[in-house]
Parts: C-alpha cells; sequence; structure tokens
C-alpha cells in the first residue's frame, strides 16, 4: 500500500465459532482509507450491515458504539447470540 491508497482500514473481529476462539480480517487487505473520518464513516456502515458467519440465522441486530473509533454488534439468532467489533486502525506497514 502506498501513501495515496490510505492508511485507516477497518477491523473486524468475531468469534469463529464453538471453542475456535476468535479471528479478525487483515486491515492491510481490506480497502483502506485516505482519512480517519471516512474510515468512520464506513466502520459504522460495516457495523449495521456487516454478516457474520455466526449465527446462521440472524434475527435482530444491535449496534453499540464504543467510541467514535469503535463498535460492538450483537447479533441475535434463532439459538445463539454473538457478538462482533469493528474498529478504525491506522494501518502502520
Amino acid at each position: 500500500m502506498n501513501a495515496a491508497e490510505g492508511r485507516w482500514g477497518i477491523l473486524i473481529e468475531e468469534s469463529a465459532g464453538g471453542y475456535r476462539g476468535r479471528m479478525a480480517n487483515d486491515p492491510a487487505e481490506a480497502p483502506a482509507y485516505p482519512t480517519r473520518d471516512i474510515a468512520r464513516q464506513a466502520a459504522y456502515a460495516t457495523a449495521r450491515e456487516y454478516m457474520p458467519r455466526h449465527p446462521s440465522a440472524p434475527q435482530r441486530r444491535t449496534v453499540l458504539r464504543r467510541s467514535p473509533d469503535e463498535y460492538t454488534v450483537i447479533v441475535k439468532g434463532m439459538i445463539e447470540t454473538h457478538y462482533y467489533h469493528v474498529s478504525v486502525v491506522e494501518i502502520l506497514t
């Protein structure tokens, strides 16, 4: 990534299901944003629209803003409730 591509990204952390722990996307391989404000707008849109792997049959979504750069999203399914985090990150390398 060069400076013209932007240095801000979005990190999505979610459960991998069962006892497999958590997984995260690689922000360096995802779209980059030229400013923090644009990345914040994209993070909010991601929090509202991203479809996590779990639960398999989502029924309801609650978006919580933890800070201007972070969201926690609770997704209630038919059987289980899962959550994921969306954060704005500065890509340094």
